[in-house]
């Protein structure tokens, strides 16, 4: 992996996700980068992060892997190179998947996953119970065979969307604790694995501290009124900075933006619904 970083070419040293904030191409193809993308309901994280999916497929200097538990990512795969992993039981029309994966085989499944570097992949889950350990063990499972992986040529960027549904901070059950131990030995490894990691949660309260503190670059969008405090000592902020944020409002800081300073931006709608026409 050493021989590769330092084989590595790049003409263009930032990934444009708004007119104004772009990602640090080096931190993010040296596995650097763990974000936070967070936010109420309606608040944009989802077209956010599949902005900077799309962002990162033209671009197509890392492998894309999305763990989508409600199925809404599915959408990429028509113009944005993807190919949709599910179980094949339950899926929406026009959702069906390429391929299916059987639980009692992730090790095959991430093998072929992680090979096959020139693809990007939705790891559709949604038809998993979220609450069960069977959800949760195959997060494990998977995050394990990622960090065990030792063929990459190519960095990863890994979305796991609503990572409270199997991480939630305040549980004490068995699965929920090795989930999210799993997630943060991710989060450590992922410079030497070559993976950086984009986290997506309604709340911030939601994960747990280990997971959160682990995370060096913050989305931060529309959230409610009693948590204005703790988002804004994680970016070391006044609370009533939170005030001004609306629907599609973000504030971005950290390291993988090489930010000083939290800004507040918005200027990624230029995204348009047929970037992520489903298939018919």
């Amino acid at each position: 992996m050493e021989g590769f970083r330092e084989n590595l070419k790049m003409t263009d040293q930032e990934i444009l996700i708004g007119e104004d904030l772009k990602l640090n191409k080096d931190k993010l193809q040296d596995g650097g980068i763990c974000c936070l993308i967070t936010g109420n309901s309606g608040s944009g994280k989802s077209i956010l992060s599949k902005k900077i999916i799309k962002s990162l497929n033209e671009d197509n200097s890392s492998q894309i892997i999305v763990i989508d538990f409600e199925g809404e990512y599915c959408e990429l795969r028509k113009n944005n190179k993807f190919k949709v992993v599910g179980s094949g039981i339950n899926y929406l029309p026009g959702n069906k998947p390429d391929f299916n994966y059987e639980l009692d085989k992730i090790k095959e499944l991430c093998d072929f996953v992680f090979s096959d570097e020139g693809v990007n992949y939705v790891i559709d889950v949604s038809d998993l119970n979220c609450n069960s350990s069977l959800t949760k063990n195959f997060i494990i499972d998977f995050a394990e065979n990622l960090i065990s992986f030792r063929k990459r040529t190519k960095p990863c960027c890994l979305f796991i969307d609503d990572l409270s549904n199997v991480c939630y901070r305040y549980s004490k059950s068995e699965s929920d604790i090795n989930c999210k131990n799993a997630i943060v030995k991710l989060q450590r490894l992922g410079r030497s694995r070559l993976v950086s990691s984009f986290l997506i949660s309604p709340r911030i309260k939601s994960l747990p501290k280990d997971i959160t503190c682990e995370c060096n670059t913050m989305l931060m969008g529309k959230i409610a009124i009693g948590d204005f405090e703790r988002n804004a000592l994680y970016i070391g902020v006044n609370k009533n900075y939170f005030e001004e944020i609306i629907n599609y409002d973000f504030v971005a800081y950290g390291y993988g933006f090489d930010l000083e300073y939290p800004i507040i931006f918005n200027d990624f709608l230029e995204i348009k619904e047929n970037d992520f026409e489903t298939i018919k």
